[in-house]
């Protein structure tokens, strides 16, 4: 059993990104991202499937 707060066995490194175009109209629209995942890629997919439209600045 485990217990809320407790570590895992297996540490997986994630972020969260999202999308501030789509914050700033009041919508929530984001992602967990595996470390080893192709982040841009996956960046590029997020923001094109965006409420805000898609317009948004990727930070380098």
């Amino acid at each position: 059993m485990r217990i809320i707060g407790q570590a895992s066995e297996s540490l997986e490194p994630r972020i969260y990104v999202a999308c501030l175009a789509a914050y700033n109209r009041g919508l929530l629209h984001g992602a967990w991202i595996e470390v080893e995942d192709d982040l841009a890629a996956m960046l590029a997919g997020l923001l094109a499937a965006s409420p805000g439209g898609g317009r948004g600045v990727q930070a380098r």
